[in-house]
């Protein structure tokens, strides 16, 4: 092929642009959630963001050789996504209501969405998010427990990662993963309080 070294690099470089523009629209819900329940300006969000995104990217910066990146991307990128995902289902169909929330997808919609897609997220969704679910517990959790002698035992990902010379890294990623969670929750409680004071 001809020009490899010119098509490699358009290649990667709208690899990058993508990558950017997505992680800056990933990043606009935190951006609003300060500005609307803060009382926040724009550039006060965007600056507040930056510094924290900035402090926590070090670690997988300094320590990317030791597995950090790794453990985050473990239990963010693989196992919370479903987690979060079979939460979020279940809240929507079970707890707020299936039907309330098909009515407000309907509210101003000029498309018809199908009736059976009520089905579809009060039943099959969560149903095949559990398997998925369970079927991990049970080969990345229970086998540890289950099958220590069994060959793929050390291949396990968790093994691997707790039981190397990284071990001291895992255990500071998970621990950085969950304060950054309380952080959250810590700032969903004080704007629902905000909120509710206000009324």
């Amino acid at each position: 092929m001809a020009f490899t070294a010119l098509f490699g690099f358009m290649w990667f470089f709208l690899l990058f642009l993508a990558g950017v523009t997505s992680s800056v629209s990933m990043l606009q819900p935190a951006i609003a959630f300060l500005e609307d329940e803060f009382n926040l300006n724009r550039h006060q969000s965007v600056g507040i963001l930056a510094v924290v995104s900035f402090i926590a990217c070090q670690p997988t910066v300094f320590f990317l050789a030791n597995g950090v990146l790794d453990m985050l991307d473990f239990w963010a990128g693989t196992v919370l996504i479903v987690v979060f995902a079979t939460g979020e289902v279940i809240l929507f169909a079970w707890i707020y209501g299936v039907d309330k929330g098909y009515d407000q997808m309907m509210h101003g919609a000029d498309i018809r969405v199908p009736s059976f897609v009520k089905f579809v997220i009060k039943y099959v969704t969560p149903s095949f998010l559990l398997i998925i679910l369970g079927s991990w517990f049970y080969q990345n959790i229970l086998m540890i427990f289950l099958a220590p002698d069994d060959d793929t035992y050390n291949e396990l990902f968790l093994v691997k990662m707790f039981s190397g010379d990284d071990r001291a890294y895992a255990i500071g990623a998970m621990a950085g993963m969950g304060l950054f969670m309380l952080l959250l929750i810590a700032l969903v409680e004080i704007a629902w309080r905000r909120r509710e004071n206000a009324k």
